[in-house]
């Protein structure tokens, strides 16, 4: 058991490695199953089509889809590095542990709900308007992400309760 509570920063970093990596996987689909963005788009923004200069569509930077993606592996690197000098129990142990499962269920509300995080604004000429994706569905990067952050939850929380004994 001891053994197993040592290497639960490694469990958790590999769990927070793989929700960052899935930026990389497409997020958002229609009802239709087409894909309609990755992960990196959906968080950085970008443009998605274009018809010459006459017509754009256009996502912007959405913050709260970058910390819904990122804060878990800044918050497990940091409980790795913190957490390995010091001993079992102490304050900060418990707390980096409970941060860090606290990203993990921010990520899964945040990536459940990814559609009405990410916006954007489509041009035509030189009217223009701003919209989300409320109405997509998740796709596969997404899901992943979700099932990356229930493993991460669970293995923070052990690791924080594990703390207190």
């Amino acid at each position: 058991m001891k053994k197993t509570t040592k290497n639960l920063p490694i469990f958790m970093i590999f769990f927070s490695v793989l929700l960052a990596l899935t930026v990389f996987l497409d997020v958002l689909k229609t009802d239709d199953g087409d894909i309609i963005m990755d992960g990196l788009k959906a968080i950085f923004g970008g443009e998605v089509a274009s018809i010459g200069s006459f017509a754009s569509v256009v996502v912007s930077f959405s913050l709260m889809n970058f910390i819904a993606f990122f804060l878990p592996v800044i918050l497990a690197i940091l409980l790795f590095v913190l957490g390995g000098k010091r001993k079992k129990g102490e304050p900060i142990n418990i707390l980096l542990g409970l941060l860090l499962s606290a990203s993990f269920v921010f990520s899964i509300v945040i990536i459940n709900n990814l559609g009405m995080h990410t916006t954007g604004s489509v041009s035509v000429g030189s009217i223009g308007t701003n919209y989300n994706y409320e109405g997509s569905k998740l796709a596969i990067g997404s899901i992943f992400a979700l099932v990356f952050s229930a493993g991460g939850i669970l293995g923070s929380l052990f690791y924080s309760f594990d703390q207190l004994r």
